[in-house]
């Protein structure tokens, strides 16, 4: 078949009087070594490959999505029908990839390598399609430049947005992610997300796990003192959040999602508040183009009431010293009132009795108005 100026020819070579495929190596010396004694042939340049590997690691199996083939036996899979799919599946993994930076570091490539994705790098498994009845199963997975195996999650993905990578009648089989199960402490720190558009169980999440992550390590980059934002402690520099970071919660039957955060360094879940602060409002998602919104935590940018616990009883005079150029205040309670004589009264305090910010100011008024009298 033609792929562009290219023609496409696949050759499956058994030993004989069996099924087992010949080495590639041995194949491929083999023809070129013929087109270099016929003086006649038009080839110019011959690029062999593997269409389908005789092992599978049990990874790349793993990893391998399946799709129903409606109406056809497995002997009714032709070899043109096989170069056509994988040509075209390769395609639409280029194409998805390739269609943002976000996207191209979710399938873990580099342009470079985008470049050399072609339908060699889409393997089929050993002896598929397998029959099901009067239908077949295709299952394969995509082997990646630099021997990486791409994620069934975002396999299912790329198939999913590509329509018409097969052009027989054809149902994807899927096997629905399941939520994880959570502590006590990540389930207090879940943040609700609101989903436009949702999509099968795994696709969503999938797609919340790399958004959240991506949005999260944007937000440090700016702000790398922020609390949320993860360093390491000897050096100071950023660690990143992964999608790994990000549990999904997808409730089956509504549909509601939700995520906690976990801190990459630590493990531990981070506050839904802080969350909330970093990336809160409607955006859209990295690798469906879903809207997303995160709600904001409902904490102001004022200065929050502050509780202190004192016990009175244990204030001694001599743990008060009072300064007489500060005079007396008259203004309304206030943190930068609160400023001005925090310095001036130092109290040994143990934890008792609970007041705000304001009344704690109005107590350490009264004691400097009495003081000051006491000197009088």
């Amino acid at each position: 078949m033609d792929v562009g100026d290219n023609t496409v020819l696949g050759v499956v070579v058994n030993r004989p009087g069996t099924d087992t495929p010949v080495e590639s190596s041995v194949v491929g010396d083999a023809l070129h070594q013929t087109i270099r004694e016929d003086g006649q042939t038009q080839i110019s340049n011959l690029t062999l490959g593997v269409v389908n590997v005789p092992t599978v690691s049990g990874n790349q199996r793993d990893n391998a999505i399946s799709v129903h083939l409606t109406g056809i036996q497995p002997s009714e899979w032709t070899l043109q029908q096989d170069i056509s799919f994988r040509n075209n599946m390769s395609g639409a993994v280029v194409q998805f990839c390739g269609q943002s930076d976000a996207r191209l570091a979710s399938c873990g490539l580099t342009r470079d390598q985008l470049n050399d994705i072609d339908f060699l790098n889409i393997q089929i498994l050993p002896n598929s399609p397998t029959q099901d009845g009067d239908d077949s199963i295709l299952s394969f997975f995509v082997y990646l430049p630099g021997g990486a195996t791409m994620s069934s999650d975002l396999l299912n993905i790329i198939y999913t947005s590509s329509p018409n990578v097969i052009s027989q009648p054809s149902v994807l089989h899927t096997t629905m992610s399941q939520n994880s199960v959570l502590t006590a402490d990540q389930a207090e720190s879940l943040v609700q997300l609101t989903v436009n558009g949702l999509l099968p169980t795994q696709d969503v999440r999938l797609d919340v796990q790399t958004t959240i992550a991506n949005r999260l390590n944007a937000y440090c980059r700016n702000s790398s003192a922020a609390a949320i934002c993860p360093t390491n402690g000897l050096i100071g520099i950023l660690k990143a959040f992964t999608k790994d970071d990000v549990l999904v919660q997808i409730d089956p039957a509504t549909g509601n999602v939700s995520f906690v955060v976990l801190d990459p360094q630590t493990g531990s879940p981070v506050p839904a508040s802080g969350v909330q602060d970093a990336i809160s409002g409607e955006f859209t998602s990295d690798l469906l183009g879903l809207t997303f919104t995160v709600p904001q935590s409902g904490r102001g940018m004022d200065v929050a009431p502050t509780s202190a616990n004192v016990d009175i009883s244990r204030i001694e005079s001599n743990s008060i010293s009072v300064n007489p150029e500060f005079g007396l205040y008259h203004e309304e309670p206030s943190f930068e009132n609160l400023l001005l004589i925090v310095p001036v009264i130092q109290v040994n305090v143990r934890v008792d009795l609970k007041m705000t910010m304001a009344g704690a100011f109005m107590m350490f008024k009264d004691l400097q108005k009495s003081m000051i009298l006491k000197q009088h």
